[in-house]
């Protein structure tokens, strides 16, 4: 029997992967483990951002040099072109930058169609019999219904997290339509910010971006990655490292953070002039 993995991208355990996958086939069939270290994908650069996570992981020979720098996000909407990646920890952050990358006819889409259902069906339960208008209170009285339930379970805070997250889109996208007059409008809207296919500019979450590559990788709020939650178990806080992993090493050539006004450095400067995140 021959297994192939890699135990630092396993990211899926919120939807009942089983964590220790990799560990418990080689303790079951004692297999012999066999590195494959080299990395034929990411610049030199890259990869040695992806060692401050994974120390073992290499550039293969002749690997270009590449780069690793920060940008301001005000400047992100203007840098972006056709090829490039964008990732988030969140979905919210997507959005809105999706809504802003169209409004300057720049041809972008967010992986995922099924995530556009999961936001349109928050919304049409939240909102109920209720009148349009009070979407936005009604997703704050969903928010705390739910999460007083989901409070009664044990180990839930990652739920928490997950519906935090689909309550912010569905509020980034009222923000970014306020011209939608109803639950089948604002579907509608936000059906188009969604695809399942390949776009000029491809906005994706981490866990969506898990086989993709690109020349040049943005990471909007990268200090989400690792992120962090009350009562976070073992392997939910290393999976959320393997994330921040992934995310890096989707980079071939260049990889660019782009910092919030609160979290942006005096200025972007070149990896090699700043510290590790």
């Amino acid at each position: 029997m021959l297994f192939v993995g890699d135990k630092k991208q396993s990211i899926y355990g919120f939807a009942g992967a089983d964590a220790d996958s990799w560990d418990k086939i080689v303790r079951r069939t004692g297999a012999t483990v066999l590195p494959l270290s080299v990395c034929y994908r990411c610049s030199t650069t890259v990869i040695a951002r992806a060692q401050s996570i994974v120390p073992h992981i290499e550039a293969a020979p002749g690997a270009q040099v590449g780069e690793v720098y920060h940008i301001p996000e005000a400047t992100l909407t203007g840098t972006v072109r056709t090829g490039d990646l964008v990732l988030c920890r969140l979905t919210a952050p997507l959005i809105k930058l999706c809504v802003q990358l169209i409004a300057r006819r720049v041809p972008a889409r967010v992986k995922g169609r099924d995530l556009a259902r999961a936001l349109n069906k928050v919304a049409a339960d939240a909102l109920g019999r209720l009148p349009y208008d009070e979407l936005p209170m009604a997703l704050e009285t969903y928010f705390d219904l739910k999460c007083a339930l989901l409070e009664k379970r044990k180990n839930s805070e990652s739920q928490i997290q997950r519906l935090g997250d689909q309550v912010d889109g569905v509020r980034a996208c009222i923000d970014a339509f306020p011209d939608a007059r109803s639950l089948a409008e604002l579907a509608e809207c936000i059906d188009s910010l969604f695809s399942d296919g390949e776009s000029p500019v491809e906005l994706s979450t981490v866990h969506r971006a898990k086989g993709l590559e690109a020349d040049r990788v943005f990471i909007i709020a990268p200090e989400k990655l690792p992120l962090v939650w009350k009562n976070q178990q073992p392997w939910e806080a290393e999976q959320e490292t393997n994330l921040k992993y992934v995310a890096i090493t989707r980079a071939r050539h260049s990889l660019i953070f782009v910092d919030t006004a609160q979290a942006a450095p005096a200025a972007a400067k070149p990896e090699k002039e700043l510290a590790l995140l």
